[in-house]
């Protein structure tokens, strides 16, 4: 869905109630970009200044390096993805990136029509 859907709020309620981790792909990109000295943060950085799309292999990487980290330190196995995929080539930037370490069991879509979208924002 697009922005204003409702993606984030209800993946926060369906984390608050069921126990899985919610990660945003905007909000990794965000803070990815805010790093120091960061190879990943310069890509990032310089793609938005060029007006172009992160490529998908890096917010795929990030979204990996999160699930991960949340395993090894809170022991975290489910995940709430927001705002990915949004494309083939994020569908396909997954399989090469993620593979078989992490199993898909659901994409939700939220449709919302024009004028609510505009109208959250």
């Amino acid at each position: 869905g697009g922005p204003g859907a409702g993606k984030g709020t209800q993946c926060t309620l369906l984390s608050k109630n069921h126990g899985w981790a919610h990660l945003s792909a905007g909000d990794l990109l965000r803070a990815e970009r805010k790093k120091s000295g960061s190879e990943l943060a310069d890509i990032i950085n310089s793609n938005i200044s060029a007006g172009k799309i992160v490529p998908s292999e890096i917010t795929t990487q990030l979204i990996k390096n999160a699930m991960v980290e949340l395993r090894s330190t809170q022991g975290q196995i489910k995940f709430l993805i927001d705002g990915f995929p949004r494309s083939e080539g994020n569908v396909t930037s997954w399989q090469e990136v993620v593979g078989d370490a992490a199993v898909l069991e659901y994409v939700l879509f939220f449709e919302c029509p024009y004028d609510i979208l505009t109208s959250r924002l």
